[in-house]
C-alpha cells in the first residue's frame, strides 16, 4: 500500500509538472509572437533567437503510459500473490489436514475466524503453528515471485525463478542431540555450504548415486569436507541422481532416514513427484544466529507447484512432522556425543582465534592509518614553515628521539 501511495504521488507530481510546463510554453509563445512583430524593426544582419514549437508529445505520453502500467502491475501483482497465499493456506490448514491433526494452535489470531496468515510484504507471507511435542513452533513462509515489481518480474522471467515455501521448525531445547544433516538438490547444496556456517564447519560432502557415481561438476566445497558414499544395500530405494547429502557423520544420515521419511520423499515411487519440487532438508543443532533466534532447527524447503496441489504440499508437511518425531527421539551414543562436543569446541576455539586475529589486524590497520595521517600532517606543516622554523623543529625532534632512546637504554 505504501508503494502504491508513493507511485500515485509521483504520478500526480509528473502531471503537475507537465501542466506547468505547458503554461510556461504558452507564455513563451506569446513573448515569441511579440518578438516576431518587432523583428522587422531590427537592423539588417542582426540575429534574434526563437524557440521551435514542439510538434508532438509522444515521449511525455509514453512516460505517463509506462507509469500507469507500473501502477496497474503493482495492484494486479499484489492481488495475485495474496490470492495464491490464501489459496495455499486454505489447503494447508483445512480441517483434517496435517497441521490440523498435529498442532493445537494455528496462526497468531483466532484460528476459527481464519486469522492464520501474516503478510510480511507483497510477496512474502507467513503461517505459524504451535502446540506439538518436541517442538516450540512451526513457521511456514511463502516466498512468492515479486509479481508487484514489473522490473523484478521481468528478471525473474529470464532467471526462471519460482514460488518457494520454507518450513522452519524450532525444536525444544534438549530434544535434539548435537547433529548436522543436510539433503539438498546440488545447486541448493552449494548455497548451503556457502552461507550456512554449521554445514561448512562440520558436514561431510556426499553424492548419493550408488556405488562410485561421481558428484555433479561444480560442487566446490571447502577443503575440510569429505565425500560420503551411501551404501545402497542399506538404502536400496535412494534416488539414483539429483540429490546431495552433507552429514556430520554417516550414522546420523542412516538413523534419521527411516522408512516413513524415505517413503514420503526419497523412495523410488515418491521421488518422481518430489524431485521437481524438492530444494533442501536441513537438520541442525547449531543453526547460525544470523539466520534465526533458535539453535536447534529443522528446515524443509520446496518449490510450490504451478497450480494449487494439496497432495504435493501435504506430503512435505507430513515429512516435517515425521522429522520432528525422529529427531525428538534420536539419541547419540556416548562416543558420538563426545566427538560431537569436541568438534564443536574446536570450531568455537578456531572461531574465537579468527575473531581475535581479525581484531588485531584491524587495530594494526587503524594504527597504520593514524601514522600515515600524522606523517602527512607533519609534512604539510613543514611546508608552511620558514627555513629557520624548520631547523628548530628538526633539532627539537632529534632531541626528543635522543631522550626516548636514552630512557629505553637506562631501563
Amino acid at each position: 500500500m505504501k508503494t502504491l501511495r508513493k507511485t500515485c504521488v509521483l504520478l500526480a507530481v509528473c502531471l503537475a509538472v507537465s501542466v506547468c510546463t505547458s503554461r510556461v510554453g504558452a507564455e513563451a509563445d506569446d513573448v515569441a509572437g511579440a518578438a516576431d512583430k518587432t523583428a522587422g524593426a531590427a537592423r539588417p544582419g542582426q540575429f534574434f533567437v526563437r524557440l521551435q514549437k514542439l510538434d508532438n508529445y509522444y515521449r511525455e505520453v509514453a512516460v505517463l503510459v509506462l507509469m500507469a502500467v507500473y501502477v496497474a502491475n503493482i495492484v494486479y501483482g499484489r492481488a495475485v500473490n495474496e490470492r495464491l497465499a490464501i489459496a495455499w493456506t486454505a489447503e494447508i490448514v483445512k480441517s483434517g489436514g496435517v497441521l490440523d491433526r498435529n498442532f493445537s494452535l494455528l496462526g497468531p489470531g483466532d484460528t476459527n475466524a481464519g486469522e492464520v496468515l501474516l503478510k510480511e510484504s507483497m510477496h512474502e507471507f507467513k503461517l505459524w503453528a504451535s502446540g506439538r511435542r518436541y517442538c516450540q513452533s512451526l513457521l511456514a513462509t511463502f516466498i512468492l515471485k515479486k509479481r508487484q515489481d514489473l522490473l523484478g518480474l521481468s528478471l525473474d522471467f529470464f532467471a526462471g525463478s519460482r514460488d518457494v515455501m520454507d518450513i522452519e521448525i524450532a525444536v525444544n531445547e534438549g530434544s535434539m542431540p548435537p547433529i548436522v544433516l543436510a539433503i539438498a538438490a546440488p545447486s541448493v547444496a552449494r548455497q548451503l555450504v556457502k552461507h550456512m556456517d554449521d554445514i561448512e564447519a562440520s558436514a561431510h560432502r556426499g553424492a548419493v548415486g550408488g556405488y562410485g557415481v561421481p558428484l555433479q561438476a561444480g560442487l566446490n566445497y571447502s577443503a575440510h569436507t569429505k565425500r560420503m558414499e551411501v551404501d545402497r544395500a542399506r538404502l536400496p530405494a535412494w534416488p539414483q541422481k539429483g540429490v546431495s547429502v552433507l552429514a556430520e557423520h554417516s550414522s546420523i544420515f542412516y538413523d534419521l532416514l527411516a522408512p516413513p521419511l524415505v517413503d514420503l520423499l526419497f523412495g523410488q515411487a515418491a521421488w518422481a513427484a518430489v524431485q521437481p519440487l524438492f530444494r533442501s532438508l536441513h537438520v541442525t543443532s547449531d543453526f547460525p544466529s544470523a539466520c534465526g533466534p533458535h539453535k536447534q532447527v529443522i528446515r524443509l524447503s520446496f518449490y510450490l507447484p504451478a497450480v494449487v496441489d494439496a497432495d504435493a504440499v501435504q506430503r512435505f508437511f507430513t515429512a516435517a512432522t515425521v522429522l520432528i518425531d525422529l529427531v525428538g527421539t534420536y539419541k547419540l551414543s556416548p562416543e558420538q556425543t563426545r566427538r560431537a562436543v569436541e568438534a564443536r569446541a574446536r570450531a568455537e576455539k578456531k572461531a574465537k582465534s579468527d575473531e581475535s586475529r581479525e581484531e588485531e589486524e584491524e587495530k594494526q590497520r587503524r594504527a597504520e592509518e593514524r601514522r600515515k595521517k600524522k606523517f602527512e600532517e607533519e609534512k604539510e606543516r613543514l611546508k608552511r614553515m620558514t627555513p629557520e622554523q624548520r631547523a628548530r623543529y628538526e633539532e627539537k625532534k632529534r632531541m626528543k628521539q635522543f631522550k626516548s632512546q636514552f630512557r629505553v637504554k637506562t631501563m
